[in-house]
């Protein structure tokens, strides 16, 4: 007799993520609309929607700040969890926002790194790499390899 286990199913959640960029706030209409992979989607608020704020990288909703919707902009990235049930129609119930000027700021910062990080390195087979055996040193010398095979001269072995 054959016995097939079944994985356990995980209950689905009342709510959806909806993910994108800001395009416009309607504080009097109380809706945001967002610029996502889709398209665009309209979130509705209301005054128990939780807008809270990440630094940009930051998953962890415990590092968060509260803020209020009058404090989101064009620009700002946004995830909103919406009620699955009703997603345009139905209040998000949270809003997490990185604001565009904090993205802009770290994505400098990164730009900043990998440019400092990439004068320390040479290129690849260029100069002063100390496994090409074949280049010149940085004073014009030719290191020891090349000098004991008299040059980038190939040897033939017949």
């Amino acid at each position: 007799m054959a016995l097939y286990a079944q994985e356990p199913t995980q209950p689905k959640s009342p709510y959806v993520s909806v993910i994108g960029s800001v395009e416009n706030v309607d504080a009097a209409a109380h809706t945001i609309s967002v610029k996502t992979a889709k398209g665009e989607e309209k979130i509705r608020f209301d005054d128990r929607t939780q807008f809270m704020q990440l630094p940009p990288g930051e998953t962890d909703a415990k590092k968060a700040t509260p803020i209020k919707a009058t404090d989101v902009g064009q620009g700002d990235h946004m995830l909103a969890r919406v009620r699955a049930s009703d997603p345009t129609g139905l209040p998000a119930v949270r809003c997490f926002i990185n604001k565009q000027a904090e993205i802009a700021q770290r994505n400098q910062r990164t730009l900043e790194e990998w440019q400092t990080e990439r004068l320390g390195h040479s290129r690849i087979g260029g100069p002063g790499r100390k496994d090409d055996h074949h280049a010149g040193a940085r004073d014009g010398s030719r290191s020891p390899a090349s000098r004991r095979q008299g040059g980038c001269q190939r040897q033939s072995h017949l």
